[in-house]
């Protein structure tokens, strides 16, 4: 599921749900987590989203990239 997640279009990242969890995860983490640009992949997103974080904060928002991700791919389908 991972490997198929990775190459999605940000597209699933973009409907009406995931833009309302996107901002209130946006809010609930005082702006850790950044909004995508519709043309990058999730994988492009998630890895440019990490880079120049110190390493806590690397791995805080990594997880919360991670959880997000796959529970609106599973909430989509």
């Amino acid at each position: 599921m991972i490997k198929r997640l990775r190459h999605q279009r940000i597209r699933v990242l973009l409907c009406p749900f995931a833009r309302e969890v996107r901002e209130k995860i946006r809010a609930w983490t005082n702006d850790l987590v950044t909004v995508p640009e519709p043309t990058s992949t999730i994988e492009a997103w998630c890895s440019g989203s990490l880079v120049g974080l110190p390493k806590n904060l690397r791995r805080l928002e990594a997880t919360i990239l991670m959880y997000t991700a796959s529970n609106l791919w599973k909430e989509r389908n």
